[in-house]
């Protein structure tokens, strides 16, 4: 019987884009899709949203190119945050020009594995898991 391993998984790590500067990259919000293999609810959007509305998001975002279109991109890490976003952004009450351009970090992924991989680590520290 074949066992989980880990190691192929990890066996292009050290071709990840890890080099140079990180550069933050405006995209707006209309083109980052979510990912369908966040498993992770999101929570106290209303609280997170008052934050953003008030103080502006304090984390980028970080995405990939979306496979589906290349005028896209794709959530890895910051499903909260592009929620609390799009709630600004539905409310007809709310100024959304200043928010509407998300800055994002764009990460490129050696397989679909290691990037599933950086979707649960980003998450797995930050929320409770369900």
């Amino acid at each position: 019987m074949a066992g989980f391993d880990l190691s192929a998984i990890f066996a292009n790590v050290s071709n990840v884009d890890t080099s140079g500067d990180v550069k933050i990259e405006y995209i707006d919000a209309d083109h980052i899709e979510s990912n369908d293999k966040n498993f992770y609810t999101l929570s106290d959007l209303h609280s997170l949203a008052n934050s953003i509305q008030m103080d502006g998001l304090q984390q980028p975002l970080v995405v990939i190119a979306s496979p589906d279109d290349p005028n896209r991109v794709r959530l890895v890490s910051g499903h909260r945050r592009r929620a609390a976003i799009q709630m600004l952004m539905d409310d007809p009450d709310v100024d959304s020009s200043n928010i509407r351009r998300v800055p994002c970090i764009r990460k490129r992924y050696t397989s679909s594995a290691v990037e599933e991989l950086a979707l649960i680590m980003a998450n797995a520290t930050t929320r409770v898991l369900t």
